[in-house]
């Protein structure tokens, strides 16, 4: 579509993952067609719309064991199981791994999306090839690695000034917040969204590792909701627990008065951390 003159736009069904539609996978209790899952994080979708429709140079790495992977090792190539199944594919994405832990030595394929024309992939600092997005006709650039501990690194080349990396993790011990206001009004529509990220001792981001999480409020704080962006779950969102997905999770939270008020996390194993409100 994106070649073709003709076309003006695209409808997108949909752009965030919507509760109701199993697609005959219950448990499953949404379909995991969106750019954003329903915690809001993105998704694979999301980095290819980006790479397609937006001119600010940009690169995502996925990966996934070749043995799981809609694509294997055949020579020097890395081409589909399938052979032109891409083409097909309108509803859901393929199942990949944003983090960098696999088995030392295993045989992962690396996806990367890009709208640089060309991209360089490095592993521990060494070069492991170019690929071309002229001879990628599903606009995802693929190798395939041997896993080895430590960093993958994309980059752009040719002045497309993008890069992207995973880190191997250890367990998560601790976890980073992330939180969009600090002072909240007395509104029924005033909330605060409070984003939590597994890390481990060397706060890398742990995306292979999953702790169930608690939340305890002060008495003037309202838990709205509790969620991962895990379809896969049907624990209701009013909770006090949520376990991670892909070692992250989402609280939703408003208050009932102007007074100081708390959001206390912890974990097992892990270090636990408070977040304030209203609090001068």
């Amino acid at each position: 579509m994106k070649n073709e003159i003709l076309y003006q736009g695209t409808f997108l069904w949909t752009g965030i993952d919507y509760l109701g539609e199993s697609n005959n996978g219950w448990p499953r209790k949404a379909l995991e067609s969106g750019m954003l899952d329903t915690a809001g994080f993105k998704t694979p979708s999301f980095h290819m719309y980006k790479t397609l429709w937006n001119n600010q140079p940009h690169i995502h790495i996925t990966s996934q064991v070749e043995d799981k992977s809609l694509y294997k090792v055949d020579g020097q190539q890395v081409v589909e199981k399938k052979e032109g199944k891409w083409a097909e594919r309108v509803w859901l994405w393929q199942d990949v791994n944003r983090h960098w832990n696999y088995k030392e030595g295993g045989s992962v394929i690396v996806e990367v999306l890009s709208n640089c024309d060309r991209v360089e992939l490095f592993q521990n600092e060494s070069s492991l090839g170019i690929q071309s997005l002229s001879e990628s006709p599903d606009h995802e650039l693929k190798w395939a690695v041997n896993f080895t501990a430590g960093q993958l690194v994309a980059k752009g080349l040719d002045g497309c000034d993008a890069s992207d990396k995973v880190t191997t993790a250890k367990n998560a011990s601790q976890f980073a917040i992330s939180i969009d206001k600090s002072t909240l009004d007395v509104n029924p529509h005033h909330v605060a969204h409070i984003e939590i990220q597994l890390t481990d001792e060397n706060n890398i981001a742990v995306h292979h590792q999953e702790i169930q999480l608690q939340f305890d409020v002060s008495t003037n704080v309202q838990l709205l909701g509790l969620d991962s962006g895990n379809s896969r779950t049907i624990d209701k969102y009013q909770n006090t627990k949520v376990i991670t997905s892909e070692g992250r999770a989402l609280g939703i939270v408003r208050v009932n008065d102007n007074k100081p008020a708390w959001i206390t996390i912890s974990g097992q194993g892990l270090t636990s951390k408070t977040v304030w409100l209203n609090n001068g």
